[in-house]
């Protein structure tokens, strides 16, 4: 008994560590770095661009946002991908306050990739979203993916103990307008839902993080941002001919 009262801290510690997402469902240890392209996924071009690519990010040992007339998005760039499960489509709902928001069927799945500004550009990461449920509360489902010394391959994180040897500061070169410079960074180590359960439409169904979906991908962004409304519509110009319209025709109401 002492032994097991011995062992149970550790596995407590261990479950605090682990991601809640990379314990609930089932998930390949490794992919490729073409993961999208290679299983048909849709490119869109997200806005607005707020993703975090990591901590303790440094220009010359500088923090970046202490160096003159730099942005991230010139050390960085990113693409992002969607796709729906076949013969599915997104349900508008608009509730009696006039707020709209989406419910992805079960199975809809997001890419967002980051690259270094390097030349050619170097994969950092591979994040993917994914639904679990059905409905407009339905919870969803976080992975990262990490370069490792295999180029063909990208290890899924999970903060388990063998997994802290990819938590390596990364350095690099980057030639950059107006002078080349040397960049690092550490790996962003918060849960994914820290940030989406403030980005995503979850705060018009309960505000919790249970139901943290995509950021980037909700009509309440259309509204603010009309750079991603173009996006999103052509988003559905690419879909629709390769697989079926993407919207589901019919705007349903709800409380």
């Amino acid at each position: 008994m002492k032994t097991k009262l011995a062992v149970l801290p550790t596995f407590v510690f261990f479950l605090m560590r682990v991601p809640l997402q990379a314990l609930d469902w089932d998930q390949p240890r490794f992919i490729s770095p073409n993961y999208p392209e290679d299983n048909g996924f849709v490119r869109y071009d997200a806005h607005p661009k707020k993703a975090p690519f990591g901590e303790d990010i440094r220009i010359d040992g500088t923090p970046w946002y202490e160096v003159p007339n730099l942005k991230l998005f010139d050390v960085f760039t990113e693409d992002s991908w969607a796709k729906l499960p076949p013969q599915t489509c997104i349900q508008r709902y608009v509730n009696n306050r006039g707020f709209e928001f989406w419910s992805h069927p079960k199975g809809t799945s997001f890419i967002h990739r980051l690259f270094l500004k390097t030349s050619p550009p170097r994969l950092y990461e591979l994040r993917q979203i994914e639904k679990m449920e059905d409905g407009p509360g339905g919870r969803w489902a976080f992975r990262r993916y990490v370069t490792t010394q295999d180029p063909n391959n990208l290890k899924l994180w999970t903060f388990h103990p063998d997994d802290w040897k990819y938590y390596h500061e990364l350095q690099f070169s980057l030639p950059a307008t107006p002078r080349d410079m040397t960049v690092t960074l550490k790996r962003y180590t918060r849960q994914c839902t820290s940030c989406h359960v403030t980005g995503s439409q979850n705060n018009l169904i309960d505000g919790s993080p249970r139901v943290a979906g995509p950021c980037g991908f909700t009509p309440m962004d259309l509204k603010a941002d009309k750079q991603w409304a173009k996006s999103l519509e052509e988003w559905v110009a690419a879909y629709t001919p390769r697989y079926n319209p993407p919207f589901c025709p019919e705007i349903k109401s709800i409380p």
